[in-house]
């Protein structure tokens, strides 16, 4: 049976194979977990840039669902022509990344053109809401973070929405007008599958 690291090596190698035949052309960057971004270093970060082509990065404000579905993530985004690095800042009910100063500093520092963060949200996880994205936001300023955008990652997971689409729906523009109101130059992380199952899932 292979163990979580053969596997994650396997992952991360497939994504690599899949994209570098397309790195002629386009803008590229990858989506990290809050539990990955805290094993890049700066050089790390130089490296990516200058060895993979890679420009946009966007960290995970919170913590991840489980190892394996966060290189799941890395894969699927890394798949298309035009990509883009997304750096996970909050994960549901799982608790706030507390290294995302850090990594997204080191980001930068490693020559990244651009630095977004994401969050995942829902309204039956604990800490979520509008007091979620005010502390996020607080954190972010808090700590002199430099992000272009934060990005709200919409997708499904059991247990995570309420039974009433309509009531789901509405959750999810509150924390849109917060992150507006608060002055937040903000975009959605989500595909059109996602947004049609995910707040009807329950």
């Amino acid at each position: 049976m292979l163990g979580k690291s053969t596997i994650v090596a396997a992952l991360f190698l497939v994504a690599f194979v899949s994209v570098t035949e397309a790195q002629a052309a386009g803008v590229f960057g990858l989506d990290i977990s809050s539990g990955i971004s805290q094993s890049i270093s700066q050089s790390g970060w130089s490296c990516l840039r200058t060895q993979g082509n890679y420009t946009f990065a966007i960290i995970e404000v919170r913590l991840c669902l489980s190892i394996i579905h966060c290189y799941l993530v890395v894969c699927v985004i890394l798949f298309p022509l035009c990509l883009i690095f997304l750096l996970k800042g909050w994960q549901g009910g799982y608790g706030q990344n507390t290294f995302l100063s850090t990594a997204v500093a080191r980001a930068w520092a490693g020559g990244m053109q651009h630095v977004d963060v994401y969050a995942f949200m829902c309204p039956r996880c604990s800490g979520n809401g509008v007091s979620g994205v005010q502390s996020l936001v607080n954190y972010l300023r808090t700590n002199g973070v430099r992000f272009g955008m934060i990005w709200m990652d919409i997708e499904q997971c059991s247990g995570c929405w309420n039974a009433d689409l309509g009531s789901n729906c509405a959750w999810v523009q509150s924390l849109a007008q917060t992150y507006v109101n608060l002055g937040i130059h903000l975009g959605i992380y989500s595909s059109p599958y996602e947004v049609r199952v995910a707040p009807n899932r329950h």
